[in-house]
């Protein structure tokens, strides 16, 4: 069945809406336990260094010389 633009916009809409639900518990749960947020924080940062931090350390591997040297000077200015 073919999908209509208002289907899809509908389901955007709702996706967007329970987002922002979550966000607003989110603030309320920071603002009443600043212990908690700051160790979810904390774990949220781990978890995307882990997540940055591996696909860097294979591309070394699989690129020549050049190809490496200009992935680690973009990769340098794109994280600092």
């Amino acid at each position: 069945m073919a999908e209509t633009r208002a289907d899809s916009v509908k389901q955007a809409s709702g996706m967007s809406l329970l987002l922002a639900i979550v966000m607003i518990v989110a603030g309320f749960i920071a603002i009443l336990s600043p212990l908690l947020a700051g160790v979810v924080i904390v774990y949220v940062v781990a978890w995307t260094a882990i997540f940055n931090g591996a696909p860097r350390s294979c591309t070394p591997f699989e690129l020549s010389a050049a190809a490496r040297c200009c992935s680690k000077c973009c990769s340098g200015c794109f994280t600092s």
